[in-house]
């Protein structure tokens, strides 16, 4: 099975099950985490690992 990499837009209380939910997915790789509050993505780049956090959506959805 190939890799999967997800993207997460919104690092509040349902992106946190979101992210938790696919930490269990095996092949799974998080890949960015996005939201309006810069330290909210960047705190969930620390906890979940990837690539970067943002706080522009378009970043995120034009991420391949």
């Amino acid at each position: 099975m190939s890799e999967l990499r997800a993207g997460l837009l919104g690092c509040g209380t349902m992106g946190r099950t979101h992210a938790e939910s696919l930490k269990q997915v095996e092949d799974m790789s998080m890949v960015a985490f996005c939201d309006r509050l810069p330290e909210r993505a960047e705190s969930f780049l620390d906890e979940f690992g990837g690539a970067y956090a943002t706080d522009d959506p378009a970043r995120l959805l034009a991420d391949k």
